[in-house]
């Protein structure tokens, strides 16, 4: 083989694996526009689910969320995410907290100021939704105590 020869292979060779790393580019873009796509897909999914559990709420119990009434929101939300099975427990406490937040730029008759709420919701929320679910599955005294009436006939439990 002559030294042009050998060029004319190698040049051959180098367009050859040219085009494979191309293949193989447009390959990983695919793979990567697929990725994005799920992940939009499933931030949809979960914005859906934030919108109508939310909805749900205010319109089952015609809540306007304010500083008085954010536990008894919270408990409802927690219901409601408890029959969601495609998800699991700091999701679902994610998603409770972000039904909140939802809830609060959502309602315009707020009478808190949205952003108290907001503070209180990240504060509050977490740990209540933590005590709850321990009550729930009876792991505090709370839940496995009886409480007997006191000496004097008192209505105090």
């Amino acid at each position: 083989m002559s030294i042009e020869q050998v060029s004319v292979e190698i040049q051959k060779e180098e367009k050859k694996e040219d085009k494979e790393e191309k293949k193989e580019e447009k390959k990983e873009e695919k793979k990567e526009e697929k990725k994005e796509e799920n992940k939009e897909e499933k931030k949809e999914n979960k914005l859906e689910k934030i919108s109508n559990i939310s909805k749900e709420i205010i319109k089952k119990y015609n809540m306007k969320i304010t500083s008085k009434n954010i536990l008894p929101i919270i408990h409802s939300i927690m219901e409601i995410i408890e029959t969601i099975k495609d998800i699991k427990g700091m999701q679902k406490k994610e998603l409770c907290i972000e039904c909140l937040h939802w809830m609060i730029d959502n309602c315009s008759e707020t009478s808190d100021n949205i952003k108290t709420l907001h503070e209180l919701v990240d504060t509050v929320a977490p740990t209540s939704i933590d005590l709850l679910v321990s009550v729930s599955k009876g792991m505090t005294e709370l839940a496995s105590k009886k409480i007997e009436k006191c000496e004097y006939n008192c209505p105090c439990f």
